[in-house]
Parts: C-alpha cells; sequence; structure tokens
C-alpha cells in the first residue's frame, strides 16, 4: 500500500522564514521613506519644459492696500519668502521684479499663476487678470515685454480653504500649454486599459472565486480613478475650492495602489497567513505617510510609493528562492516602478507612475498568461492520467477475464460485473474534465470499483461513511486512488473487508479520515507510488498550497488524512 508519511503541501513553505527578513525590509523602507520626504520641492519650470522662468521667491506682505500693485511703491523692507509649502490665513500681497531682455521682446509670453485662494494679477500697475480657478495664464502683449524691469503682483484673496502657493512661472504660452496638455496623453490612454483589465478580471473573480483576480481588478480601477483625479485640473480645469477634496481624493487612491500592489504579490506567491501580511503592509504605510506628512501631498505620495515598490521587492527577493524564474516578469514591473520613482522625484505621479504602472501591468499579464497556460498543460496531464487509471490493459484484462468466467458459471452475476465495470469507465469519463466533483459522484465512482474488486476477488468490498457531506466537492478519483492502492497493495483474507471514511470540520478545514484494514502479510513500509502522486497533484490544483495528507499505521489499520478548505 503506497502512503506517504507525514503531512505534507503542494508546494515551498519557505516562506516561514519570512517574518524577521521582511521586518528588516520594513525598517529599510521606512528610512527610505524619510529620505524621499526630504526631497525639494518641484521646480514649475520642468513642468513645462522650455524656456521657463519659474518663480521660488518673492516679497510677501499680509494686508490689503491697491498702491501695492504699483512699480513705484517702495518694498524694500518686505521681507523675500519662499513660495512653496506656505499656508496662509488673511488677505495679503506678493511683489516679485522681473528683468526682460530683448529676446523677450519676441516672445509671445504668458504668466502662470497658481494660488489657492482668489486672486487679482497686476504687472506694472495693470491688472492683467482676476479667477477664481487653480490654473490660470495670463497672456501679456507687446506694450507689456518690453525690455527691462517690471513689476508682478498678485494680491490674494483667501476664500473657505486655507490659502497655498502652487506656482508661479513665465514663459512661451504654446509650449507650456502645450507641454500641460501632452503630459495628460499618457494617463488618458492608460484610463481604457486599466477600466478593461479591471473589468476583464473582476468577471474572472465572479467566475472562479479567486482572491488574486479581485485584488488586480481593484488595483487596475484604482489606477484608473487616480488618472480621472490627476487629469481632471489640466484637461477641464477647477476651482480651487476643489483642491482640498481632490488632494485627499488623490492620498486615498494612492494608498489603495500602493496597499493593494504588495498585497496581491502576497496573494499571489502564497504567502502564509496573507490577510495579516496585507495588515502590515496597511500599517507600514500609515507609517510613511506620518514621516511625511508635514511636505504636503506629493511628499505624503511619494512616501506611500517608495514603501509600497519596497514591501514587493522584499517579497519578490523572498520568494526567489522558491519560485525561480516565474518572478522574472513581475520584478522587471516592480523594477521599472522603482527606476521611475528615482527619476521622476515630485512629477512621478503626474505621468511617470501611469508610464511604469502599464509596463508593471503588462508583465504581471504576461506572467500570469504563462501560468494559465502552465495550469492548462497541467489539467490536461491530470486529466489524461486518470482515464489512462481508468483503463489500464492489466486492470481491463484481468476483469473481462474474471468477467468471462462469471458468465460461464453464473450469467446473473456476471451481468451484474459488467454493469459495475460500465459504470466506473461511464463515470471516469464524465468527471475526467472536472476540477472538483461532488463527493457524492466521488463515492459512486468508489463503491463501483470496490463492486469490480468484489467479483474478482471473491470477497466483499464496502465503503461505509460516517457523517460525509455528500455535497461538498473533492478532485476526482482523489477516494478512488486511495482505495485502489489498499486493494492492490495487501492481500486480503475473509469474505467482508469494510473500509471506512468520516468528515470533520473545524477552523474553517474539512478533514477527511480513510481507514483502511491493513493485512498481516502486508508491509508496513511507506513509500509513494503513482497513485498517491496524482492524489497530491490533484489537490495542488484545487488547493494551492492549502492542503494536507498524512498516512500511518493506527491499530492495524492505514489511515489517510486529507485535509483541505472548507
Amino acid at each position: 500500500m503506497n502512503v506517504s508519511p507525514g503531512p505534507v503541501s503542494g508546494s515551498s513553505v519557505t516562506v516561514e522564514r519570512m517574518p524577521r527578513r521582511l521586518i528588516a525590509y520594513a525598517a529599510l523602507t521606512v528610512a527610505a521613506v524619510a529620505l524621499v520626504a526630504r526631497v525639494p520641492f518641484r521646480d514649475i519650470s520642468k513642468r513645462f519644459g522650455g524656456n521657463t522662468l519659474a518663480i521660488h521667491f518673492a516679497k510677501v506682505l499680509p494686508g490689503d492696500d491697491p498702491r501695492w500693485a504699483q512699480p513705484a511703491f517702495d518694498d524694500r523692507a518686505w521681507p523675500e519668502t519662499l513660495l512653496y509649502n506656505r499656508s496662509d490665513h488673511g488677505r495679503r500681497w506678493i511683489r516679485k521684479r522681473i528683468d526682460l531682455d530683448a529676446r523677450d521682446e519676441t516672445r509671445a509670453l504668458t504668466i502662470y499663476v497658481s494660488i489657492l485662494a482668489s486672486h487679482e494679477t497686476y504687472w506694472d500697475g495693470v491688472r492683467i487678470g482676476t479667477s477664481d480657478a487653480l490654473d490660470n495664464f495670463y497672456a501679456l502683449d507687446r506694450a507689456q515685454r518690453t525690455r527691462g524691469t517690471h513689476l508682478l503682483a498678485i494680491r490674494v484673496m483667501p476664500g473657505g480653504v486655507p490659502s497655498g502657493f502652487h506656482g508661479i512661472a513665465i514663459g512661451d504660452m504654446v509650449p507650456m500649454i502645450r507641454s500641460r496638455t501632452a503630459s495628460q496623453l499618457i494617463p488618458i490612454a492608460g484610463l481604457g486599459v486599466f477600466i478593461v483589465i479591471g473589468c476583464y478580471f473582476l468577471a474572472i473573480f465572479v467566475a472562479a472565486r479567486k482572491r488574486r483576480d479581485l485584488v488586480f481588478a481593484l488595483l487596475c480601477f484604482a489606477a484608473a480613478l487616480l488618472v480621472g483625479v490627476e487629469t481632471w485640473r489640466w484637461i477641464f480645469g477647477m476651482p480651487y475650492t476643489w483642491q482640498p477634496a481632490r488632494l485627499l481624493a488623490t492620498d486615498v487612491l494612492t494608498f489603495a495602489i500602493a496597499w493593494l500592489l504588495p498585497s496581491f504579490f502576497a496573494i499571489d506567491f502564497r504567502l502564509r497567513r496573507a490577510p495579516l501580511w496585507m495588515a502590515i503592509f496597511a500599517a507600514v504605510l500609515i507609517a510613511a505617510v506620518l514621516v511625511a506628512r508635514s511636505g504636503g501631498s506629493d511628499a505624503r505620495c511619494l512616501a506611500m510609493f517608495a514603501a509600497s515598490i519596497s514591501m514587493c521587492a522584499s517579497i519578490l527577493i523572498e520568494s526567489s528562492m522558491s519560485q525561480g524564474w516565474r518572478i522574472l516578469p513581475r520584478a522587471i514591473g516592480v523594477g521599472a516602478m522603482a527606476v521611475s520613482l528615482v527619476m521622476g522625484g515630485y512629477g512621478f505621479s503626474d505621468s511617470a507612475f501611469f508610464i511604469a504602472f502599464c509596463v508593471l501591468i503588462v508583465s504581471l499579464l504576461v506572467s500570469m498568461a504563462r501560468e494559465h497556460e502552465s495550469a492548462k498543460l497541467r489539467a490536461a496531464r491530470l486529466e489524461i492520467e486518470l482515464l489512462q487509471k481508468s483503463i489500464q490493459p492489466h486492470f481491463l484484462m484481468n476483469t473481462l477475464t474474471a468477467v468471462m468466467e462469471w458468465i460461464e458459471e453464473d450469467p446473473a452475476e456476471g451481468l451484474r460485473f459488467l454493469e459495475a465495470l460500465a459504470d466506473e469507465l461511464r463515470i471516469f469519463g464524465e468527471v475526467s474534465k472536472e476540477k472538483l466533483i461532488p463527493l457524492a459522484r466521488e463515492l459512486e465512482l468508489c463503491r463501483s470499483h470496490l463492486a469490480i474488486m468484489s467479483c474478482r476477488k471473491g470477497m466483499r468490498f464496502e465503503l461505509v461513511s460516517d457523517g460525509v457531506a455528500t455535497n461538498a466537492t473533492l478532485p476526482p478519483a482523489t477516494l478512488h486512488t486511495l482505495l485502489e492502492n489498499a486493494i492492490t497493495h495487501n492481500r486480503y483474507d475473509g469474505d467482508r473487508i469494510i473500509f471506512r471514511l468520516q468528515q470533520r470540520s473545524d477552523n474553517g478545514s474539512r478533514r477527511y479520515v480513510l481507514d483502511a484494514p491493513l493485512a498481516k502479510r502486508a508491509s508496513r513500509e511507506t513509500s509513494e507510488g503513482l497513485g498517491l502522486r496524482y492524489v497530491r497533484a490533484r489537490l495542488e490544483e484545487s488547493y494551492p498550497n492549502r492542503w494536507s495528507l498524512d498516512a500511518s499505521v493506527v491499530d492495524d489499520v492505514w489511515r489517510t488524512t486529507i485535509e483541505v478548505p472548507a
């Protein structure tokens, strides 16, 4: 009788070594986040490209006096202030003197102003615009862009939210506007891809109920929503009062993506206690947000992405020993995210993220497609093995010989023999393509086989099932194979041999205990043959890394215990 001693599982359990190493990786993640949080503010000129002058420092004074718009006003007593990372209340004025040369006279100059408040913009004392919008472009006519020193004055009138500074820049109108439009093309192109792939994997989840597919679908939907939040500002424009809600949505969606990404890898690589790891990932991301909270939304998002990529890399490194080359496509995708984050800096969320995320999605799809093809080949091989088990020449020849003898001696008994053989072959044909079958069907297959073997061996084989839920499912021919092994590898004596099957359920699992009588002359040594390899393969296919099989001698019976999820 071929059995396997001790509990076994279908794949490597190197994940047991993960906790201490992942704690170390988490510490490195927090350190990386701390560095990201100290990244200098983004130069607004890099957002627009070309020959653009970004204004980072200017003279700022609280209060409100119309004379402050005039170039002749003496502002030497005003303090010069860094405009970024300010959150002021009350009215104030911003003044900045700008020098233009002869080349600027031929340029179509425009002034970009983005402030989280209502504002009036003056050029040399002349009001050129009033706006409640977040992003504003004010064109200078030919008379306003003469060579010499000019005064840019902005009257800031905060409304319902604390005012903040987003950027002031002067440059060529067409390149500035075109750069903002062109930068949205990549995210918009990715929007359709993310939605289609998300819907596809959501449909797969509904059909197959695999958590990995659900997490992947949610990841794609979160990325699609982030595209909408990031691009709305530049495509449709928006009032400054919407910006706090937009930043909150950006933070929430970034957190969702940063959490779902390592969670996907945790489920994909079947880490034990995956829900616990997902909770740890959330805690690390919260810590990253707290570290970077003073740097604004951009710093928080960068910190969350840095932590997420670090956690994904940790899982890949730990899984490389057990997964081998399977991690390569995933590693390429995570590597693209890491390189893009380092190179993009504060501009990562604008468009670099979406490019890197598309690369990541493609790499994950390639990897999952390869695994799907491997699963199909494995399923086909198991189907062939099951059919081979049912039509073994040795088994059929011996059975047909026994049938001939029974027909000559007892036609009625020979007819029952043929019916039992036909039933077994029919059931084999019906279940060979199935991944899981109802236990009632499996028991029917077992009893058909026992009826055949009863006729062949000249004794009565019976299967008694106590408290077994027949509506539960198991891989086809699992119990049949165990009974076949018991009969093949034991020389039974006596008129009646009883096999007992019991079911026990606890802690979210089902445990099936099959007791097979042990003949006195049977070997008690354990070994693994084709039958047990088939059972293992079927269990791994249906319950990857979530099953166990234990076989041992207990009171002169072979007790085989199979445990699967409930």
